[in-house]
C-alpha cells in the first residue's frame, strides 16, 4: 500500500479522470457507466474499508437550539414549536375548508397550521391555556388572525364568529 492519494477540488476534469483511473487500478473505485464524456464512479468495498475520514464530527451543534430560562413570550417560533411538542401538543395540517374544533380543557392537544409558519401568538395561547382558563377563556379557536390571539392572551377573546379565519 502506498501513500494516500488526495483528490483536490481544484483539479481539472482531465486530472480528476486520471485520479479516478488511478484509484480504479488500486481497486478502490469502479466506473458504473460512461456516456458522452461523462462518467459515474462508485467506491468499491475495498475503497470503503480503506477510507480514512479527514474530519469526524463527534458532537455536532444543532443549527437551532432551545435557549434555557427564556420567558415564554420571548421565545422564537422554533422554541415555541419545541415547547408545544414537549407539552404533548400534536401538529395537524389544516386542510382548506376544514373546520378545526376549538381547544378546551378536555379536548385533545392538537394545533394546526396550513403551511410551514407558526403564529407565535397562537402558540402562546395554547401553551398558556391553563392560565387563560383561570381568566375565563374556556376555549381557544384555531386558525384565526393574530389580533384574535392577542385579545385571548389578555383574557378577553372576541366572539370567534365575528373574526375572519
Amino acid at each position: 500500500r502506498g501513500p494516500p492519494y488526495v483528490l483536490h477540488d481544484s483539479d481539472g476534469v482531465e486530472n480528476f479522470r486520471t485520479s479516478l483511473e488511478r484509484l480504479e487500478s488500486c481497486g478502490f473505485v469502479g466506473m458504473l457507466y460512461e456516456q458522452g464524456g461523462c462518467s459515474e464512479w462508485q467506491l468499491t468495498e475495498a475503497g470503503m474499508n480503506d477510507l480514512i475520514p479527514a474530519l469526524t464530527i463527534d458532537e455536532p451543534t444543532p443549527a437551532l437550539q432551545v435557549r434555557p430560562n427564556i420567558a415564554l413570550e420571548d421565545k422564537t417560533s422554533h422554541e415555541l414549536l419545541r415547547a408545544l411538542e414537549a407539552n404533548g401538543w400534536v401538529w395537524q395540517r389544516r386542510l382548506k375548508g376544514h373546520e378545526c374544533p376549538p381547544h378546551d380543557g378536555g379536548s385533545a392537544k392538537l394545533f394546526y397550521t396550513s403551511g410551514l409558519a407558526l403564529c407565535t401568538k397562537y402558540a402562546l395561547c395554547l401553551l398558556s391555556a391553563p392560565r387563560l382558563a383561570k381568566l375565563g377563556v374556556l376555549a381557544i379557536e384555531h386558525c384565526k388572525l393574530p389580533t384574535y390571539y392577542s385579545k385571548v392572551l389578555r383574557g378577553n377573546p372576541p366572539d370567534p364568529a365575528a373574526l375572519p379565519g
